[in-house]
């Protein structure tokens, strides 16, 4: 895929519409081996504007992605929505953001602009997607700073039955398929949190079930564990360790749940020389998008720039493709004079997952429900048995405008007069 960093370098801001810069989008790399030859799958098939996220088919013949159409003239009403091509460029179809598509708000609220990106294909014939239908907003946005959140949704095979997965506050992005049919993704998580530190990997089922954490929720280094696939035949998973306050990069990780859910044991360092983003310096090289063709070999974008911190744009051709082993081998497979190469997605047929029975579907609509706890004991932490007396359940509410009036001077003064 060839397309500029985005105009913005923060974690998830980046992905933003109005944040983002055009390209020529997908290409199919034709005769890599011997004379690479650019086929452009969207050339004269949609308006000047930018690509993001694509996900090849199970069976090798279409491709998810996002496009932001840059012929509307107002960047901030500019916005991604999921679109769907055959990889041999024909029958190009808009799958969100169509005249089907009512782009309702939660709970009828219009605060955010509707945008959706991250596709992937999901076993049942679906798409698993992220969205700012949420519309909600980042809570340490200040100023004239704009950031909707965004979380996962999913839809029907053609983009019907739209519909809510997630019900988490701050952002979420990056999902992907596991072998065992869940769904793998990153989550910001915030309230009661350090702001920078703990973006790590969860799983979900496709609908929106059995939600649970899976690796660096209580890890503040990496700082942001993004960018997760599968690795085929294994249960480990590749991915990018990368900052919070930059671009989506850095250094390639393998995490094996197998040996934990915290802190160095369960991952490995494919890229040891590039250090962790943020938390451990802003490393000169970076790697991106990484796609696991088995534990030892990788296909991902790399550049050889120091990765630029929040505020700055990394330069328009900075980033190739190549192959990368875990012995320190890194293979230059293609790179573009004038743009930027990422996402490489070997064009073949894989498994297809397992396809979970929906538990929900039969109880959609329902304004009650039962939350359950088995066993409060089995925990991360050791907790006594016998300790617990009751427990609290806690709602987050969402913070629903753009920006919220200021509130310290007030609390302030309120304190004063209960002390007067």
């Amino acid at each position: 895929m060839l397309f500029r960093s985005p105009g913005y370098s923060h974690q998830s801001r980046q992905y933003l519409g109005r944040y983002s810069l055009p390209g020529p989008g997908l290409v199919v790399l034709e005769s890599w081996k011997e004379h690479p030859k650019e086929n452009v799958l969207l050339r004269n098939k949609l308006p000047v504007g930018s690509v993001l996220h694509p996900d090849l088919s199970f069976d090798a013949k279409r491709v998810l992605f996002s496009f932001c159409d840059h012929t509307v003239g107002d960047t901030k009403l500019r916005r991604f929505f999921i679109y769907e091509v055959g990889i041999d460029g024909r029958e190009l179809r808009q799958r969100t953001g169509t005249s089907a598509d009512v782009l309702a708000g939660a709970d009828g609220r219009q605060t955010a602009l509707v945008e959706d990106f991250d596709p992937c294909y999901l076993p049942d014939g679906g798409f698993a997607f992220v969205s700012t239908r949420l519309q909600t907003h980042v809570r340490c946005q200040y100023g004239d700073r704009y950031f909707a959140n965004f979380v996962l949704y999913r839809a029907d095979a053609g983009g019907s039955n739209i519909r809510r997965i997630s019900f988490g506050e701050a952002p979420e992005w990056e999902p992907s398929v596991l072998d065992d049919g869940r769904i793998v993704y990153t989550r910001w998580d915030y309230i009661n949190r350090h702001d920078t530190f703990f973006q790590s990997l969860w799983v979900t089922r496709p609908d929106g079930t059995a939600t649970a954490h899976l690796y660096g929720n209580y890890t503040r280094n990496p700082c942001t564990t993004g960018e997760p696939r599968a690795v085929p035949g294994s249960h480990k998973i590749v991915s990018t360790a990368t900052a919070h306050h930059s671009y989506t990069a850095g250094s390639i990780i393998l995490v094996d749940p197998q040996r934990g859910q915290e802190g160095e044991t369960p991952i490995t360092r494919i890229t040891p020389d590039i250090e962790f983003p943020e938390t451990e310096g802003w490393p000169v090289g970076a790697y991106a998008t990484p796609y696991p063709l088995s534990e030892d070999l990788f296909l991902v974008a790399y550049m050889p720039d120091r990765l630029v911190r929040e505020g700055k744009v990394q330069r328009r051709n900075a980033y190739g493709i190549y192959l990368l082993d875990t012995l320190g081998g890194r293979e230059l497979i293609y790179r573009d004079p004038d743009m930027s190469c990422f996402a490489p997605i070997p064009v073949k047929p894989r498994r297809k997952p397992p396809v979970f029975p929906s538990t929900v579907e039969s109880n959609r609509g329902e304004s009650t429900g039962v939350f359950y706890v088995q066993d409060v004991y089995r925990s991360t932490q050791p907790i006594p048995r016998g300790s617990i007396k009751s427990l609290r359940v806690v709602r987050i509410f969402p913070q629903t405008i753009e920006t919220p009036p200021s509130r310290g001077k007030a609390i302030i003064d309120k304190i004063g007069r209960a002390h007067v």
